[in-house]
């Protein structure tokens, strides 16, 4: 986050007012697509689940979740059939932690 706000204000010295602003909307942009998501800020479970279920069926599967993805998400598969369901993506990943 530092080195955003390092060049952000070195870039910023340079641009005129539009500029500085369509810089701003790219810098938003890159922060929120690269920038690690803390538990506070962390989408509900079911927004996640909503956004992975590509074909809107109910269930999370290998065949529709990133690899990488899939890996962690697998293990919330309780009885086993392949497919995730909501409660049962909830029940894994709650969005309170733990203390």
């Amino acid at each position: 986050m530092a080195e955003f706000e390092v060049l952000n204000n070195e870039v910023a010295q340079i641009l005129n007012p539009e500029q500085k602003s369509k810089w701003a909307k790219i810098v938003l942009g890159a922060e929120k697509r690269h920038m690690p998501v803390s538990p506070e800020n962390m989408p509900a479970p079911d927004m996640i689940f909503g956004r992975l279920d590509v074909n809107k069926d109910g269930f999370l599967t290998e065949a529709e979740v990133p690899p990488l993805a899939w890996k962690k998400i697998r293990i919330a598969d309780k009885d086993g059939d392949g497919k995730v369901t909501l409660s049962e993506y909830q029940s894994a990943f709650p969005k309170k932690l733990p203390n």
